[in-house]
């Protein structure tokens, strides 16, 4: 089983702040508040079938190495998902000889 967390950043929770979008360490776009996870890929391509197991809204502080942290409100929402078996390595046959 696989768990992951996706933040969604809403909006920004310092309306009173202006903040340079470059000065930032990462990008950040700004979702819908109703948005949410419509589906899963896996390692090989396919789609798999998830659960959110959990939607809770966060601050999420972004980080800045020109300014102090931008506060974002946040959806974080908890995915959970069979991982397919990969196959197996042959085991038998050493690198070493």
């Amino acid at each position: 089983m696989v768990e992951a967390c996706v933040d969604l950043p809403v909006d920004s929770a310092e309306p009173w702040r202006v903040v340079d979008a470059r000065a930032l360490d990462r990008p950040v776009t700004f979702w819908p508040a109703g948005s949410t996870i419509t589906g899963v890929v896996g390692s090989d391509g396919r789609l798999v079938p998830f659960q959110i197991a959990g939607d809770e809204h966060v601050v999420h502080h972004e980080m800045s190495r020109h300014e102090t942290p931008v506060a974002l409100n946040t959806r974080r929402i908890r995915l959970l998902w069979w991982r397919r078996r990969c196959r197996r390595a042959d085991t038998r046959r050493s690198i070493y000889r």
